[in-house]
């Protein structure tokens, strides 16, 4: 009996469809178990800009991201860990906080930027180290309390060619060393004093990493040493390292002296050079009696003292007036930071773009300096609207929560106002 184009199939053909579904199967199982892994939250997540081997001294930015499902509450903590030959620092820019979905859910994160400075050639290892964070899967839902651990990660560096033994290497685009004299000494007496100050700065090193000055010992001058100023900018440009050493001199006999030169050697990353910068040998005379064997009048120590008085209570005074000043700064570049923030967020709600206006409102409160683990800056119900529009994208009463959010914001500027008077201005009647 002849079989029809309905009849049955060959038994070789069945076995390949069921190797066929099989495979499929499993494909399947594997795709699943991949999203179902990259939508586990909280995590953390650590990675480098660039993949190539980086020079010894040299910068080199490590990204840290933290994933959440719904949103971050409170502030979050690391525990940076100590590394052998290297140094691991946090940037003092603020967190870029970004949202997604994954496996259905609304996932945000916050992007962190740290720098790792390695001092061998060769492989430096971040050792494991922990994050501790909060979150809350929804407005009413209870805070979560977090704490992972965050994986060991190696960095790869080079030596520069021509290095010295020991040598400790400045390696950046530019470097800076000036030196200025006040007064520059020439044709000196017992008992003058003059001063030396040192100025050093580098690109994105930081100033803790510089080079110190060598201790000078020289007879017939009494050499002070004062302690170095460090100082750190972060600004858009990126990190900027300044060092300012100090140096008075003061001449005891007579004689000829020589402060010798100093020469600072860097490499150029982007030249792949050595650089050289020398401040110059400082020659001069002394003339006169040796300090020891001059007579002092105790009038003169009197008049001294007194007049080192008031010019103590002069400084005292300035101090305070600088105070004020640095703060009233303080505050206004504040104000500008928050109110850039806050018109960037109400660009978004007047557009009534939920998401993008759910990340500006976290920036924000944040350059606002409020805690996000107490109420939020609008009632629970406009609240309640705006997180199912971030979360579902439907629409939303965006001019309620505008008009909220601008009540809050001048009730928080009012009270940050008082905060100011109270911290800044002394009690009329004490």
């Amino acid at each position: 009996m002849k079989q029809g184009q309905h009849g049955v199939r060959n038994p070789i053909q069945i076995i390949r469809l069921i190797f066929l579904g099989i495979v499929m199967l499993c494909c399947g199982s594997m795709k699943m178990t991949a999203q179902e892994k990259d939508a586990t939250v909280p995590r953390v997540e650590i990675s480098l800009r660039e993949q190539r081997p980086f020079w010894v001294g040299e910068q080199i930015p490590v990204y840290v991201k933290i994933f959440v499902e719904g949103q971050f509450s409170g502030s979050t903590q690391f525990e940076i860990p100590k590394i052998a030959d290297g140094i691991l620092m946090q940037s003092e820019d603020h967190p870029v906080i970004d949202a997604q979905t994954e496996g259905g859910k609304q996932v945000f994160s916050q992007l962190y930027t740290f720098f790792l400075y390695c001092g061998k050639d060769g492989s430096t290892s971040i050792p494991e180290w922990s994050v501790d964070f909060s979150s809350k899967k929804a407005f009413n839902a209870p805070v979560e309390q977090h704490s992972v651990k965050i994986p060991v990660f190696t960095v790869k560096t080079r030596l520069p060619e021509g290095a010295k033994p020991g040598e400790f290497i400045i390696s950046t685009e530019d470097f800076q060393v000036i030196e200025s004299w006040e007064p520059k000494p020439a044709s000196e007496k017992t008992g003058n004093a003059f001063k030396r100050i040192v100025r050093m700065q580098a690109k994105d090193v930081p100033s803790m990493l510089f080079p110190r000055l060598p201790d000078l010992h020289i007879g017939g001058l009494s050499v002070y040493s004062k302690k170095p100023v460090l100082q750190d900018e972060n600004e858009r440009q990126g990190l900027t390292g300044k060092r300012t050493d100090e140096t008075d001199f003061v001449c005891e006999r007579a004689g000829h002296y020589a402060i010798p030169a100093m020469t600072f050697r860097w490499w150029n990353i982007k030249e792949k050079a050595w650089k050289e910068i020398t401040l110059p040998a400082v020659s001069f005379d002394v003339t006169g009696e040796t300090v020891a064997s001059i007579g002092i009048d105790k009038k003169s120590v009197s008049d001294v003292s007194e007049s080192n008085t008031r010019i103590n209570w002069l400084i005292g005074l300035g101090g305070i007036i600088a105070t004020v000043i640095a703060c009233i700064f303080f505050f206004r570049k504040k104000e500008n930071e928050e109110k850039k923030a806050f018109n960037a967020m109400m660009r978004f709600c007047q557009r009534k773009d939920a998401k993008k206006t759910y990340l500006s409102y976290l920036a924000w409160i944040k350059t606002a300096g409020v805690n996000m683990s107490g109420q939020p800056a609008v009632s629970k119900h406009v609240w309640a609207e705006f997180q199912e529009a971030v979360a579902s994208g439907t629409a939303w009463n965006s001019h309620a929560f505008g008009k909220e959010i601008r009540t809050y914001r001048r009730r928080l500027i009012s009270r940050s106002k008082r905060q100011f008077s109270k911290k800044v201005l002394p009690p009329l009647n004490p």
